[in-house]
């Protein structure tokens, strides 16, 4: 499973995919066209359980599945019910790069970056933990920003530390 990633990206602006951590990080070379990764995306609500003393979340410390409160959108029902049955969400996006060579009106060498981001089952690639940890009542804490996105985006990859990937165009988003 070397083509998987872990990403996780911020509610604000476009939608930054940020900080995603892989064995093999997964260039768009034009030798490996279509590489796959797990994406969590943000802009809902949801508490994860945490342990009062370690502010871990108890995923952490059972390297597993963990059952949370959810505030979602239920305009989303897909999403919605996923989230419902209490299980985790997961979703993979297909990294692509299309040559604008074969495009109409393109020119040779030069490639274009494409993403399809599709649900798959109901799973949570992974969680992010506030530092000081909040917590609630039923030590049911950390409040996380959670959802998924899919369709067709055009991206582009922005210089600086790590991997950082835009959604440039959402066109195609379903």
């Amino acid at each position: 499973m070397s083509q998987y990633g872990y990403l996780w990206v911020k509610s604000e602006g476009e939608g930054v995919i940020e900080g995603f951590t892989s064995e093999k990080t997964p260039l768009l070379d034009g030798k490996n066209p279509e590489k796959m990764m797990r994406i969590l995306a943000c802009d809902h609500s949801m508490y994860v359980q945490v342990n009062p003393e370690s502010g871990e979340t108890k995923s952490m410390m059972q390297n597993g599945t963990f059952n949370c409160q959810i505030d979602i959108d239920k305009s989303m029902p897909i999403l919605y019910k996923s989230f419902i049955e209490g299980t985790r969400c997961e979703a993979e996006i297909y990294l692509m790069q299309v040559g604008k060579s074969d495009e109409p009106g393109g020119g040779k060498g030069n490639y274009e970056n494409f993403a399809q981001i599709s649900l798959k089952k109901a799973r949570i690639a992974r969680v992010s933990v506030t530092n000081p940890p909040v917590y609630t009542k039923n030590d049911l804490g950390v409040l996380l920003d959670v959802s998924f996105s899919y369709g067709y985006f055009k991206l582009h990859h922005k210089s600086g530390k790590g991997a950082v990937w835009d959604f440039a165009n959402k066109e195609g988003q379903k």
